[in-house]
């Protein structure tokens, strides 16, 4: 059974799962099936990998734009420190890839990752009556807030929005047509709650209840793993956690071409 094949296996189980081991290939081999894997699922997970190697990935994913020590403040207001769950979420709307290396996971259990692949929660939100109207161009134009990181953040951005413009190395139109109908999105559901329109918080809430419903890939990302997700194409979210020499390091990725 090829990785691949062993993936496929896992993932009708809902279960995240590592295409290998960084310390048993070259690199060439690891971005050449990193590739593969972010066309086919959108993430890849390296076990073994050292800190050298997370950052080559990073550097050939695209632009490096921010980097986060990710470790636990439990009296920080920061929701990433806290060791609470945090719910289904993107990160910033203009990073296409997120890159996390594990210095150290938990001992003690807990900080499981869910990914909820955002086709799958439209999926949900189309289903039975009232599908049309979900797509409906009114919909087209709403937006969330944001937390503002850079200084040319405009404040609030687009929910769901075309693949486009918006091209790399895992979102081609040239390359991938079947790019042209992908949906991408850029949702906090803390950040939804500012809407005055009654109209518009019902959607809202339909989205926030779709996403709910829809079954998370769920894995435990154990120490020296290298996990990389597509930012617009997935939603992902943490389960809480007891244990503070938790670390990981989050990197943001902008595509290039």
């Amino acid at each position: 059974m090829t990785p691949f094949e062993l993936m496929d296996t896992m993932h009708s189980r809902r279960d995240l799962y590592p295409l290998g081991r960084l310390d048993q290939m070259t690199m060439q081999e690891a971005k050449d099936l990193t590739i593969e894997a972010m066309y086919k699922y959108g993430y890849v997970w390296w076990e073994n990998g050292t800190h050298r190697e997370a950052m080559e990935l990073r550097n050939f994913l695209g632009k490096h734009v921010y980097t986060t020590d990710v470790k636990a403040k439990p009296s920080s207001k920061a929701m990433l420190s806290k060791m609470d769950t945090i719910g289904p979420h993107t990160d910033h709307h203009d990073v296409d890839f997120v890159l996390w290396y594990v210095h150290q996971h938990c001992k003690e259990g807990g900080g499981e990752t869910h990914l909820y692949r955002f086709q799958d929660v439209l999926d949900k939100c189309a289903e039975g009556k009232g599908a049309l109207q979900w797509f409906h161009p009114k919909y087209r134009s709403l937006k969330c807030k944001e937390h503002k990181v850079f200084d040319d953040d405009p404040g609030e951005h687009l929910v769901i929005q075309r693949s486009g413009g918006r091209r790399s190395i895992f979102r081609n139109l040239e390359t991938n047509l079947l790019d042209v109908d992908k949906q991408l999105v850029y949702y906090s559901f803390w950040l939804a709650d500012h809407q005055d329109d009654p109209d518009v918080q019902k959607w809202f809430k339909r989205l926030h209840d779709s996403i709910l419903k829809t079954e998370p890939f769920v894995g435990f990302l154990p120490k020296d793993s290298v996990f990389i997700f597509d930012n617009r194409l997935n939603l992902h979210a943490r389960t809480s956690y007891s244990d503070p020499a938790r670390h990981l390091e989050r990197h943001w990725i902008k595509a290039v071409l």
